[in-house]
């Protein structure tokens, strides 16, 4: 069992970087997003909901940013997502809004798929890690706020450190492949 800890164990220092660095992404994408919004994310824009979901190959596909074509919508949900990035830097209720982040992620990903790209299924894929890693036990709100100060250990075990080390492994091969 050491062996697995020390392969697949992270500092839990290195957590609270990958958290504040995955919170300037999901700000920086927001950013990125909001000068083409009308554009790409609204029923003016070069793929209205009507035709997304006529051609929606897996009518399972759900996205909450289908609930309306409206710019001041898509701007909301865009807005929500920002702080859940602001929440993730500064590390505040860092699982929630993990889950948040990677759930407005997602669903902005969805709404038009032609604008998204390989980077963005990796973004994505750490955000899903990101939800099962202890993100906010160092250089956080939350550690800061919780009264109970208990010690810490140095590094951090369990599937979400094991899975989010593999998956930068399989990235790693897949583009050597």
């Amino acid at each position: 069992m050491s062996t697995l800890k020390e392969l697949f164990g992270i500092d839990v220092r290195s957590l609270a970087l990958f958290r504040i660095c995955l919170g300037l992404v999901v700000l920086l994408d927001v950013a990125s997003r909001l000068p083409d919004l009308a554009a790409f994310y609204t029923d003016a824009g070069v793929l209205p909901r009507f035709s997304l979901l006529e051609g929606m190959p897996n009518p399972w596909t759900l996205s909450i940013h289908l609930m309306s074509g409206t710019a001041f919508v898509q701007a909301l949900l865009l807005f929500l997502q920002g702080v859940c990035g602001v929440g993730l830097l500064v590390g505040y209720r860092t699982r929630w809004m993990a889950v948040l982040a990677w759930l407005l992620t997602a669903s902005l990903h969805r709404r038009n798929h032609m604008v998204a790209g390989g980077g963005d299924d990796y973004f994505r894929l750490l955000l899903f890690w990101s939800m099962f890693l202890p993100m906010g036990a160092r250089w956080s709100l939350d550690r800061a706020l919780n009264p109970a100060r208990q010690p810490l250990p140095a590094r951090a075990f369990s599937w979400g450190t094991a899975a989010l080390l593999l998956q930068v492994a399989i990235g790693y091969l897949m583009a050597v492949y």
